[in-house]
Parts: structure tokens; C-alpha cells; sequence
């Protein structure tokens, strides 16, 4: 009965839905609500024709952009790290590159 309570309290703001009204129903009375009823005027729209508020605002929809990469992520500031110890000393590095000279 919680999550009833919640959608009825949900469903009675005005601007929502016009003339709302809404009926518990029940076996018999003084029993338990079995189900309620919402019952309420509909959308007066017509689907097929285009709505003022759809009106683009100036930009075209082709030059809109519809990137999702966060700004973080643009901003390149971050520095590319090198590593300050290597594995091998600089004279066991020149051995090497001799071995695989020969």
C-alpha cells in the first residue's frame, strides 16, 4: 500500500494530468482497496502536426553537436610521463646492442 500512497500522492499534482479523479475500489464496504482507478482527461494534441515548443532554437539540427566527451577530457593539459629508472644501466644497454650487432 506504500507505493500506492506514493503514485496517488504522485499522480494528484495538478499540472500533470487535468481533471483527475481518482476511485478506490472495493469488494465490499468497509474492506480492504483491492485496486484504484485513475481516470482523467487526455492530451488534447495532434500527433501528426509539429508542435511550437519542437521548433528549433536557431541552430540547425545538422550543426548541433552530439559529442559526449566530457570537457575534462578535451583539455590536454596533462603531460606525457617518462620513466626515471630503467631496468638496465646504460653500459648493459651498449653490451647488448653489440651482442645483437654481431
Amino acid at each position: 500500500m506504500l507505493v500506492i500512497s506514493y503514485i496517488f500522492y504522485f499522480a494528484t499534482e495538478p499540472f500533470l494530468f487535468k481533471n483527475l479523479n481518482i476511485n478506490k475500489i472495493k469488494a465490499k464496504k468497509g474492506r480492504k482497496i483491492e485496486w484504484l482507478e485513475f481516470s482523467f482527461e487526455p492530451e488534447k494534441r495532434i500527433h501528426s502536426k509539429r508542435q511550437s515548443n519542437m521548433i528549433s532554437t536557431g541552430k540547425p539540427k545538422q550543426y548541433i553537436s552530439r559529442e559526449m566527451t566530457p570537457q575534462w577530457l578535451k583539455n590536454n593539459t596533462y603531460e606525457p610521463t617518462t620513466s626515471k629508472t630503467s631496468a638496465y644501466t646504460e653500459e648493459e644497454r651498449q653490451a647488448f646492442l653489440q651482442k645483437m650487432k654481431k
